[in-house]
């Protein structure tokens, strides 16, 4: 029992492969024993030529959405590092007054 308790990782890896295996076996078992899409045609349009091109389409809008995100994600770190820099230096140490502190118009306490 302690040798299950030293490699805790290993054995969770192991028993989610051995699952994932019979998954897969199982499903090609019974996909293979009952394949009830045979009897439907295939799409008219499956042979159009345009299709690479939608492909290569979707590809570059997925690309580009990368790198959008990519971006973004750079700009949000260098502008935590700057806020992170600006409060450490005591740039940011203004404090706003909470709303029970406010001043009154007539009121000098400054």
């Amino acid at each position: 029992m302690t040798r299950v308790h030293r490699h805790p990782r290993l054995l969770s890896t192991l028993a989610f492969g051995l699952l994932a295996l019979v998954a897969e076996l199982v499903g090609r078992s019974v996909t293979h024993r009952v394949d009830l899409g045979r009897h439907v045609a295939p799409p008219s349009y499956s042979g159009e030529e345009y299709y690479p091109i939608l492909l290569g389409v979707a590809g570059l809008l997925e690309v580009d959405a990368l790198l959008v995100a990519g971006g973004a994600q750079a700009i949000l770190v260098r502008v935590d590092e700057w806020f992170a820099v600006s409060t450490a230096s005591g740039a940011g140490e203004r404090r706003q007054r909470p709303a029970h502190e406010a001043i009154a118009v007539g009121d000098r306490r400054g």
